[in-house]
């Protein structure tokens, strides 16, 4: 009886150390780890939906988790999902790229790409969802480009080294991005022909300090090096990013791969009355 008594003692203090809901613990969105084997050391979330299909037919967004720190995780789609250019030239090529008419600027938050993901690509990306709440809003907005740092920093995944082939930080473009010049004298988005890849822009300036010069913003190549391109370049991609307040979701189905990502609910009370 004695040792009855003890086992069920035992067994009791066992499940109140469990999290609630029992022998599975509560999903979490957790960052790159590079302990895991190779195709699990990121988890994926799909989030939103965007045209991917030439013709414009709509998908769900993949969305790649770079990190999770003070309860925000970071996310980049996994796909190159659309193109635009970084200040508006639409009138020539001689205007464009020969006179470079087009504002001088010192930051990423006064490029007309800042504002344009932040106007038409979210309200497309995102329209009315309620998990569009959750997203934080920071120097950039709600949507935003990763920045030189953040392309260099190893507890995302990435390599510490700008030139070369890096895989780590290829993508592929979806059909959408593929289609059509945006003007007519532009070219379409560029594919690497060893990879099939294309470049996206990064949210860094060649010449920062230097207004007469700085027309140049900095380019994920398709083999995944960095450099630089003239900002009214358009055939140049766009992969955003976000971050998500992790207080205001939760994980309401998916397992975390690419294959079969995680689905936020969005927990909050924004716009309830």
């Amino acid at each position: 009886m004695r040792k009855t008594a003890l086992r069920l003692i035992s067994l009791l203090l066992l499940l109140a150390l469990l999290p609630a809901g029992g022998l599975a613990a509560e999903k979490q969105l957790r960052g790159y780890d590079e302990k895991e084997k190779k195709d699990n050391r990121y988890q994926y979330v799909s989030m939103g939906t965007y045209p991917y299909e030439k013709d414009g037919a709509t998908q769900a967004v993949l969305w790649r988790v770079l990190s999770v720190e003070d309860n925000q995780a970071l996310l980049m789609t996994e796909w190159i999902i659309d193109k635009q250019q970084v200040m508006t030239v639409s009138t020539s090529y001689n205007d464009a790229f020969v006179k470079r008419k087009y504002e001088r600027i010192g930051s990423f938050q006064e490029t007309d790409l800042c504002a344009w993901l932040n106007t038409t690509m979210l309200d497309k990306l995102m329209g009315t969802k309620k998990i569009r709440n959750a997203l934080v809003e920071t120097d950039f907005g709600k949507l935003f480009l990763l920045t030189d740092e953040q392309m260099l920093t190893t507890a995302y995944g990435f390599k510490a080294d700008r030139y070369f082939d890096h895989p780590e930080r290829m993508a592929y473009a979806t059909p959408y991005a593929k289609t059509g010049p945006l003007y007519s004298w532009s070219r379409k988005l560029t594919v690497d022909p060893k990879y099939g890849t294309s470049p996206y822009w990064v949210a860094a300036f060649k010449y920062p300090d230097d207004m007469k010069n700085n027309y140049y913003m900095q380019v994920c190549g398709g083999n995944g090096h960095l450099s630089y391109g003239a900002y009214a370049r358009v055939d140049v991609g766009i992969r955003p990013a976000v971050l998500v307040d992790l207080t205001q979701c939760t994980i309401s189905a998916g397992s975390g791969t690419k294959e079969k990502p995680y689905k936020l609910k969005y927990t909050g009370t924004a716009g309830e009355n």
